[in-house]
């Protein structure tokens, strides 16, 4: 579909609650990779054929090269701009009180 071609990017932040939560990365659905931190990080990626790996331009795999220059675009435009936001929100609720700071 024509809006599967849009570059979208999401971040979802867990507040609270379990901290054993590793975060994972989606493309509509969760895709086996994990962040190392309490969060989601959802976009429009090109997925390989398995859905496990999110291609990234390498300079190897010719075939790729598109996919994984999108999925950059993808990480450095869109998801960047969603993370700047989350931690721009955080940054706000930690000033006014609304959220502490574990330590």
């Amino acid at each position: 579909t024509p809006t599967a071609l849009l570059p979208h990017g999401a971040v979802a932040l867990l507040l609270g609650g379990a901290s054993e939560y590793k975060g994972n990365v989606a493309a509509y659905m969760p895709i086996g990779l994990s962040l190392g931190s309490p969060m989601v990080l959802h976009g429009c990626f090109a997925m390989d054929d398995s859905r496990k790996n999110v291609p990234l331009p390498d300079g190897k795999q010719r075939m790729n090269q598109q996919q994984g220059r999108w999925n950059q675009a993808l990480l450095r435009c869109a998801c960047a701009r969603a993370f700047r936001m989350v931690v721009t929100q955080c940054c706000e609720l930690v000033s006014e009180r609304t959220m502490r700071l574990s330590e």
